[in-house]
């Protein structure tokens, strides 16, 4: 009784320290704010992926967005962002923000617009005038209720 009273304590704790510091462990830091320059501590993870003209959001401990920046210099973990929007201070915590631009990237990716395909098809000569299909479809539900009385 005792080995296991023991052993739920240490589960209790484990998932107590999970939820306290699963916030913090992924998110850069804001070291230092300097009027509209922020100085910017990332995770080695957020570092390699950042580059310099890229959108930050400044999010409190709740995720609660507080401040947009913008990367203005790098080196190593270390950023320099400059202020857009919000209200910057220590202790904040950062959220990548992908650009337009970088989402569009990802959309194009291996995928391409049916209208643009038939265009290319009809462009090349290879596509036959007339097309024909077929699509077909059964379905059936039912439903017994039966009830036994008490």
């Amino acid at each position: 009784m005792q080995q296991r009273f023991s052993s739920l304590k240490i589960l209790v704790c484990l998932l107590l320290c999970t939820f306290l510091f699963s916030q913090t462990s992924h998110a850069g830091r804001v070291v230092k704010v300097k009027g509209k320059k922020i100085y910017i501590l990332l995770t080695s993870d957020e570092a390699e992926t950042t580059q310099k003209g890229d959108r930050l959001y400044l999010t409190s401990k709740s995720g609660k967005k507080r401040a947009l920046v913008i990367v203005r210099k790098m080196k190593g973990q270390k950023v320099l962002a400059q202020l857009k929007k919000g209200k910057a201070k220590k202790g904040l915590y950062t959220k990548f923000k992908a650009s337009k631009k970088k989402k569009m990237m990802a959309d194009d990716v291996g995928y391409e617009d049916a209208s643009t395909i038939a265009q290319a098809e009809e462009d090349e000569g290879g596509r036959p005038e007339l097309l024909f299909g077929l699509m077909g479809g059964y379905g059936m539900a039912s439903q017994d209720v039966t009830t036994s009385g008490t």
